[in-house]
């Protein structure tokens, strides 16, 4: 489960985190999404639309059955009669005749394809819609296939004319009425006037024009569309990625997932601007810890999970704290691995440099930890109590000595600082605990694992014991300013 997706008390906040995480590649996506719109509008052709209409005019419903055509007649629903219409318009044999009279490559199916009958709203008005990716051949084809069709249903009444007027001329050869025959006579006249000028229901109202701008693709409507699902598909994307990624995505979830305020944002970079603004949120966490009260004399540095920087800001601090005058200790009790800084390795950053000339010295089982602390080559009075390798048992027997360890080296400095294992990993540093005046935690955004951070959390919490506060690594730090800027003048000149 995701804390910052679903342990958030705010949704939109819960976004705007998965966001600032994943920004990259929110942002590659919403690009990538745009892109994918105006290379769809520079393949696709624009599509222009003409259309022309048919005024349907249905005659009585007596009337059409005593003339025996399949005429259109008036109905109570007047949607159904629109509908019967369209349904006549809309035929094979006219989508084959258009295709005759248009330019090559045109056949009947295509016809039927770029060519809507559909009813106007309730009106009596049926509109014949004509798509091609030119104006005048959109009208052309809207125009010829209105024409088509009206022609092809003419014809199919014509056909039935015929037969209907031998009817009537057998009907006038009996004994009649005067009326009846009046009657006979006038069916007679409207049937050839439906041999003679077609379908009485059915006139073209309007011709289609050539349409003077396109009606798909619009630009603004597939801009607007890309920009929302490319929205939508970030955040989408920046979701997924916190979701499945085990690291702690920004400071925001830190906080989230514990109750340590936050003591020092250290930049994670290697340029002198960079050093120089770490090495001032150090003075900051000294100055914080030396305004605690009672005032922490042993601080134990630890974090979730290796690769986080707690050794690293154990030496940054050491190195704030004698930049006042303090004397120091610096007692290596991650006995799981080499300290970093014993190989040169954190040192050399920091230009500090354990190992002197007779090398460096290391405390022993049962052994005053005077005899085994190794002093900084330029700077006596920041030293090391470096372990040896040591195994399984070794460990343990040097896990029982450290609380003695530790009370020696607070008589020896004014302030010991105690890099342990990383408590989201290894239990060693809990042992740790109640011998330590403070214990500040370390993470990196974008590394530290957030299941060992919740492990460490609980460890802790379940210990009694409450840690200092935070020190986050790679966390966002502002612009430049007089006072970082004069840090950095001084880090330089120093």
């Amino acid at each position: 489960m995701l804390p910052t997706v679903t342990g958030a008390p705010n949704t939109f906040a819960s976004y705007l985190g998965a966001l600032r995480a994943h920004r990259l590649a929110a942002l590659l996506v919403f690009a990538a999404t745009l892109l994918g719109a105006a290379a769809y509008l520079q393949v696709r052709g624009q599509d222009y639309k003409a259309t022309s209409e048919v005024l349907v005019t249905p005659i009585p419903a007596d009337q059409g059955g005593v003339l025996g055509l399949p005429l259109i007649t008036e109905a109570p629903d007047a949607t159904r009669v629109s509908q019967t219409a369209a349904a006549l318009l809309r035929n094979n044999r006219a989508a084959q005749i258009t295709a005759q009279r248009l330019p090559e490559g045109w056949d009947r199916d295509r016809v039927l394809g770029a060519v809507a009958v559909e009813p106007r709203g309730e009106s009596n008005v049926i509109a014949l819609t004509g798509s091609a990716d030119d104006p005048d051949l959109a009208a052309e084809l809207a125009n010829k296939y209105t024409r088509a069709a009206l022609r092809v249903r003419n014809q199919e009444l014509k056909r039935l004319v015929p037969s209907r007027l031998s009817a009537l001329q057998r009907q006038t050869s009996g004994n009649l009425s005067g009326e009846e025959r009046s009657d006979l006579a006038r069916r007679a006249a409207t049937l050839r006037s439906i041999r003679d000028s077609g379908d009485p229901t059915l006139a073209l109202a309007q011709t289609a024009i050539a349409p003077r701008t396109a009606s798909s693709p619009s630009p603004v409507l597939i801009a607007v569309a890309a920009v929302l699902v490319g929205a939508g598909l970030a955040v989408g994307v920046a979701l997924l990625l916190s979701v499945t990624n085990k690291r702690l995505s920004d400071e925001e979830e830190l906080l989230r997932l514990s109750p340590y305020p936050v003591l020092a944002h250290v930049a994670d970079s290697t340029r002198q601007a960079g050093r120089a603004q770490a090495a001032e949120a150090f003075r900051t966490l000294l100055a914080q810890l030396e305004a605690a009260r009672p005032q922490p004399n042993v601080v134990l540095i630890t974090s979730a999970s290796s690769g986080d920087g707690k050794t690293s800001s154990a030496l940054s601090l050491a190195r704030a704290a004698r930049e006042t005058g303090k004397s120091v200790v610096l007692l290596a009790f991650d006995l799981r691995k080499t300290p970093e800084f014993s190989s040169r390795g954190a040192s050399r950053r920091l230009d500090l440099l354990p190992v002197g000339e007779g090398g460096a010295r290391h405390f022993a089982i049962g052994a005053p930890l005077s005899d085994g602390l190794t002093p900084a080559a330029e700077d006596p009075d920041l030293r090391f109590a470096l372990p040896t390798a040591v195994d399984a048992r070794q460990r343990a027997v040097l896990g029982r000595e450290m609380p003695r360890l530790i009370a020696e080296a607070s008589s020896l400095a004014d302030l010991v600082i105690v890099d342990s294992s990383p408590l989201g990993e290894v239990g060693d540093a809990l042992a740790l605990l109640d011998s330590v005046d403070a214990t500040v935690v370390v993470a990196r955004v974008g590394q530290t694992s957030r299941s060992a951070y919740q492990r460490m959390t609980d460890l802790i919490s379940r210990s009694g014991k409450q840690a200092f506060g935070l020190v986050v690594i790679g966390s966002v730090t502002e612009g430049s300013s007089y006072y970082r800027d004069l840090a950095g003048v001084s880090a330089q000149a120093r």
